[in-house]
């Protein structure tokens, strides 16, 4: 056991400076040893030790784009947490899970997961863990043409989603207008589009600045100036083209 406790904090450590020069990839790789170490000792507090390495591989794969293993990962990790009964953790996972399906483009499993985060996050006041969920959960609604819905979920989780998370701000945001215009409260969309262009008007990121002119074009679209709409659409379409966004082409 001694021999393994060593073995298990010389991977953490060797982990970390990794991260102290940037080397992700190499960190995660020790991560991973010193998990498979502890999945096979009996150290103490195993299962929570186990968790708390979890989420700082989750955390490397995420940045690393290895979403299909992540959620693997972390799947595995929900009947630890249940058995140490850890359920800030729970909101945790299930709220990673569903960030990892959303990259992956697997809407309907993505919003399964921010309805399980919501109750948890709101019951433990977890704020950080309720602006994705509930703008994810309020962005669906829209395309199920459930107009009010989105406009109460994705209002409710603009209150939580702070101003970094910029890519979140504008899809909600986007969205939000649009459903606001889609049931008839025009001035309160077009305030909306003032809001993003403010918002994001000093963002250097281009994909930021096409959704800024595209949702703004589709409200035009909409709410019946199509000409706005028209040479609006033709601006974000050939910014999209230059960033060979084919989402938004």
């Amino acid at each position: 056991a001694d021999h393994k406790e060593l073995a298990y904090q010389y991977q953490l450590e060797s982990a970390e400076l990794a991260l102290s020069s940037f080397s992700l990839r190499l960190a995660l790789n020790f991560y991973l040893k010193a998990k498979e170490i502890l999945e096979s000792s009996q150290i103490k507090e195993k299962g929570q030790k186990i968790i708390e390495l979890t989420m700082k591989i989750a955390g490397l794969k995420f940045q690393l784009g290895y979403y299909k293993s992540n959620i693997e990962m972390l799947e595995k990790a929900i009947p630890i947490v249940n058995q140490i009964n850890d359920q800030s953790a729970l909101a945790r996972i299930y709220h990673l899970i569903s960030r990892n399906y959303f990259l992956l483009g697997d809407q309907l499993k993505a919003t399964n997961y921010c309805y399980q985060v919501i109750p948890i996050a709101e019951k433990l006041n977890i704020p950080e863990l309720l602006g994705i969920p509930y703008c994810a959960i309020g962005r669906m609604h829209c395309f199920l043409a459930n107009f009010k819905e989105s406009i109460e979920f994705i209002q409710k989780g603009l209150k939580y989603l702070p101003k970094e998370e910029s890519l979140e701000r504008v899809y909600s945001l986007g969205i939000l207008s649009n459903s606001l215009g889609a049931i008839g409260l025009i001035e309160e969309a077009y305030k909306v589009i003032d809001q993003i262009e403010e918002e994001f008007k000093d963002n250097s990121n281009e994909l930021i600045q096409v959704y800024v002119i595209f949702y703004s074009a589709s409200l035009h679209c909409l709410l019946g100036n199509p000409d706005m709409g028209i040479k609006e659409t033709k601006k974000a379409y050939e910014l999209a083209k230059h960033l060979k966004n084919r989402h938004i082409e």
